[in-house]
């Protein structure tokens, strides 16, 4: 086995021996190719070992391969050093505790928002560029994130205001006298005049008691709570009654037609509620809190002679009639609401069947 080895390797030695000789050898000198320069002399020729009669290049450098018998033999399965010893519990996973949530006490109250009718407190929060929570704790506001209509919002110190929001339409903010600043704030907008849903629900016929299914005095039961209490603000065409008009639209009251400067009459005596233009939508505007849960709004003005909390008889002059807040022509809005409990918001109610005829 070994010669039989030994003649392998000296037949493959011998092959590569042979295909190295053959590499090309220059047979005539390499010519200048700059002045000075001399050319190359060709490389002495040498006589192979073979040719030379004595041993191969590999019989001289590579040593017999050895060869021993080998014995095979099976390895023993492996096994845990901790072979049936129950396994080693993990330990607890952790996780570094959250930092604490900013206090009211670490972020500086800087102006002050009134809330307007249809603002939530997330469409404040996006006007404002303030987190939800931040106003929360700024203003003493619970979960729910229950706002009311003109409650003051504080917001944090050096916010920007990105202007109205479709959840945030008021003015913009201003520093409130009552913490030490000079600066007269606006009247508020009353609750009174805060938007209904968009789609009321069909009044519900009569109970026993003039009451619908959902606790609210149906159209007759208003009719006769009403009677002899209201009189027309302004006398003219009827341009817009209540309830939808179409392509989404409502109205909450009726829009009366008036010539420019006629005057505007309370339609019940009250007190005043709001007197102001700051209303999106309805502009010079004036509400009346008339007792036992009635409540009546106008607006469009043109101007107005009364002043917040004054008392007004019916048929007492409060403005005149104008197209303010975007309208076309001159006119009056006029609405009436009604609530059966003071702590609940009044619902607007059609004007014309308590209206005398």
């Amino acid at each position: 086995m070994k010669s039989a080895v030994k003649t392998v390797i000296v037949v493959l030695a011998g092959a590569l021996l042979t295909a190295c000789g053959g590499a090309y050898v220059p047979s005539t000198p390499r010519y200048a190719v700059r002045a000075g320069e001399q050319p190359t002399p060709p490389p002495p020729q040498y006589p192979t070992a073979e040719q030379a009669g004595g041993p191969t290049q590999a019989e001289a450098v590579l040593p017999p391969a050895p060869s021993t018998d080998v014995e095979a033999a099976e390895l023993p399965p492996l096994a845990p050093a901790n072979a049936g010893a129950p396994p080693e519990p993990l330990p607890p996973v952790t996780s570094p505790p959250n930092p604490p949530p900013p206090t009211a006490a670490a972020i500086r109250p800087g102006e002050v928002y009134v809330v307007q009718p249809g603002d939530t407190l997330s469409g404040v929060g996006r006007r404002f560029v303030t987190p939800v929570r931040t106003l929360m704790m700024l203003n003493g506001i619970g979960e729910d994130g229950a706002i009311g209509v003109g409650s003051r919002l504080i917001l944090p110190d050096g916010v920007r205001d990105n202007g109205p929001d479709p959840y945030a339409t008021g003015p913009s903010p201003f520093q409130d006298s009552a913490r030490g600043q000079t600066t007269e704030a606006p009247p508020p907008p009353p609750p009174p005049l805060a938007p209904p849903p968009v789609t009321a629900p069909p009044q519900p016929a009569a109970g026993p008691t003039g009451l619908g299914d959902d606790g609210f005095p149906t159209v007759a039961e208003l009719t006769r709570r009403a009677a002899g209490r209201f009189a027309w603000p302004v006398r003219g065409e009827l341009l817009t009654r209540f309830g939808t008009m179409g392509s989404g639209l409502r109205s909450d009251g009726i829009n009366i037609s008036a010539e420019a400067g006629a005057e505007v009459r309370a339609s019940a005596a009250g007190q005043v509620a709001y007197a102001g233009d700051s209303l999106p939508g309805l502009g010079t505007t004036v509400v009346i809190v008339h007792g036992d849960g009635w409540v009546t709004a106008y607006s469009h003005l043109r101007s107005t002679n009364v002043r917040m909390e004054q008392r007004v008889t019916q048929g007492q002059v409060i403005g005149a009639a104008g197209a303010s807040g975007g309208v076309s022509q001159p006119q009056v809005h006029f609405e009436i609401r009604y609530t059966p409990a003071p702590a609940d918001r009044p619902r607007p109610v059609d004007p014309l069947p308590l209206l005398p005829r």
